[in-house]
Order: structure tokens, then sequence, then C-alpha cells
């Protein structure tokens, strides 16, 4: 059997009622014995001030539905969150390595520039000493031009010119004075002495050497009534007519 409800008793309500306007009294000490005097009387019936608070608040302790409503919510956002979160850290992952991608290129780039400018480099380096090479070529060739070097070749003394062709009886020839274990250097007398690839005039052309040519003179020899010159030249080894060179020593 249910038992009885205390504050439906009306005379207990009332004293309920009056002991709890006590309490709101500016005086401390009337406060605190209205405060125990509603104690006692709470508990003779076996009743707190909670007990109180639920029969002035029939809706107190159980579930707000408007609350449950705003929990759901607040869950639902904080998914939101979580899934923007994770696409948001997923994006970051996809930058990074598509920065370390390029990163890559760029080394590889830089590997591939550095390669290149290093072979630039060395083809500068060769086209420079090229370049200097026919520079130091063209002013050997002035130098010796007409009042240069093969002034001095051309107009030193008939005995030592005719070292090389000794006259018409080409006795030094024909002796063998000039070997090829006695070589000596010449200079070329005439413009346009064409360096041939065997001692006969019908043989291809190496080369025309210009006046003022230094050549070395390896071997040289009598064919066919000819006098020839084996002779080596920045041209190249090849055989000329022994009359167009004049040996300096």
């Amino acid at each position: 059997m249910q038992a009885a409800d205390p504050l439906a008793d009306a005379e207990y309500r009332d004293r309920l009622v009056k002991l709890l306007a006590m309490l709101g009294t500016d005086h401390a000490g009337e406060a605190e014995a209205a405060r125990g005097k509603l104690l006692d009387h709470l508990r003779a019936r076996g009743l707190s001030l909670n007990d109180v608070g639920e029969k002035l608040d029939p809706n107190r302790g159980r579930p707000d539905p408007g609350a449950v409503e705003r929990l759901r919510r607040s869950l639902a956002a904080s998914e939101q969150r979580r899934l923007q979160a994770e696409r948001i850290a997923q994006d970051a992952m996809q930058e990074a390595r598509r920065v370390t991608r390029v990163a890559h290129l760029a080394q590889a780039e830089a590997a591939s520039l550095r390669e290149r400018y290093h072979r630039s480099w060395l083809m500068a380096v060769a086209g420079i000493g090229i370049a200097a090479g026919f520079m130091l070529a063209a002013v050997i060739a002035l130098l010796r031009g007409p009042g240069g070097w093969d002034r001095a070749a051309i107009s030193a003394p008939a005995a030592q010119r005719d070292a090389l062709y000794p006259g018409e009886d080409l006795s030094q020839w024909q002796r063998g004075r000039i070997t090829q274990a006695d070589q000596h250097e010449g200079v070329i007398l005439e413009d346009g002495v064409p360096l041939l690839v065997q001692p006969s005039a019908d043989a291809p052309l190496l080369a025309s050497l210009p006046r003022g040519t230094v050549v070395t003179i390896l071997h040289g020899f009598r064919s066919r009534g000819t006098v020839w010159a084996l002779v080596r030249s920045g041209w190249g080894a090849g055989y000329i007519a022994g009359t167009s060179v004049a040996v300096v020593r």
C-alpha cells in the first residue's frame, strides 16, 4: 500500500510554508532557528529539503527533452568537426607528398643543370684553347711574313742553305748527308708550296704551305730527277720539292 503524501495534509503543509517564510528574515539568529525547526518538521514525516524541491517542481529529476535534443545536436556537430579535421589532415598529407615530389624533381633538375654546365664549361675551355691556338698561329704567320723571321732564313749563308740543295750536282743529297736520323729545321721559301702524300707531282694534296712556315725535315732524297724532302708540319707529314725549303739549323 502506497504511503500517504505528507504534503497532502493541509495543517502540515501550512506549518511548512510558515517555516520556509521565516528563513527569509534578516536576523541571522532567527533564520538559523527557523532552519532547525524546518528540518525537524520535515524529519517528523521522513522528508528532506530535496523532497520539498521535488514536490514544488514535478519535472525535477526527469530528462529534459530539449536538453536531449541539444545533446544530440552537440554530438552531431562534434562528429562533423572530427570528419572535417580528418579531411584537413588528409589534404595536408597529400600536399606534403606533392611538395616532396616537387623537391625531388627540383633536385634532379639541379643535378642535370650542373652536368650541362660542367659540359658547357669544358666545351668553352676547349673552344678558348682552340681559338688561342689559331690566334697564336696567326701571330706566328704575321711574324714570319715579309720582314719577319723568314727573311733571316732566306738571307742565311748560301753554304747553310746548300746543305739541303747543294747546287746542280746534288752530291750531298746523293751521298745521303740529310737522312732521317739527321733531322733539320727548315723554312718554306714560297707561298702555296704543295704538301703531297707521295713524292710525285700527281700525288694527292695534303695542304698548301704558306711562305715562312717552319717545318722539320725528316729525310731528303732524289726521285725521277727531282729532289724531294719528307717534312713534318702543322698540317701533317708529307713530301715537298727540295727547292722550296731552306735549312735554318
